[in-house]
């Protein structure tokens, strides 16, 4: 973001799966039944931030180790996990739930 312009988020909807694909800032995650391992980079260089969302009531969405998680996390409704991708180790690192 820009300190003194309007900076928009793009925002994709998807379900939980192994793999899914981190297309925008904003990730939307409507099904959290199958907890998610590796999360691929919207493109080649990209190092930054990413926030998901899950908006199912029943279950978080939950974020596990094995692949390119770098700390096992969990969300809860309606709110806001935000990742930071390190091109150098490529991993993703959570931080906490706000």
């Amino acid at each position: 973001m820009i300190p003194g312009l309007t900076s928009k988020l793009s925002e994709t909807r998807i379900s939980s799966a192994t793999t899914i694909v981190a297309a925008s800032d904003l990730v939307i995650i409507t099904d959290p039944a199958i907890p998610i391992v590796n999360i691929i980079p919207n493109y080649a260089g990209f190092s930054g931030l990413v926030f998901f969302v899950g908006t199912s009531a029943a279950n978080g969405v939950q974020f596990n180790v094995g692949g390119n998680i770098a700390k096992a996390a969990l969300t809860v409704q309606f709110q806001l996990l935000t990742m930071v991708y390190s091109k150098s180790t490529g991993l993703w690192y959570p931080g906490p739930i706000s």
